[in-house]
């Protein structure tokens, strides 16, 4: 993840950009945007730039439930090599 603190290596960024969140969890700005709104992610503003709080996204993903796919239940891989 890019953060604004690459010149500090060992410390763990407190803040990243929209972007940088977005390339980190695998969701779009939208869905950024929309967890803030429901209070669950933070975001901050400094300047002119959007920053989400890496805490706020880190324990919001790590609270998401595990897939676990159901027994006997085919998969697309294997629908595809039959």
């Amino acid at each position: 993840m890019k953060t604004d603190n690459q010149n500090s290596p060992g410390l763990e960024p407190m803040y990243c950009s929209v972007s940088a969140a977005e390339d980190a969890s695998g969701h779009g700005r939208t869905t950024m945007y929309r967890w803030a709104t429901e209070g669950r992610i933070r975001m901050v503003k400094s300047g002119g730039r959007t920053l989400i709080d890496v805490a706020s996204l880190r324990r919001y993903l790590d609270s998401l439930p595990e897939f676990r796919p159901a027994m006997g239940a085919s998969t697309k891989a294997g629908r595809l090599a039959a």
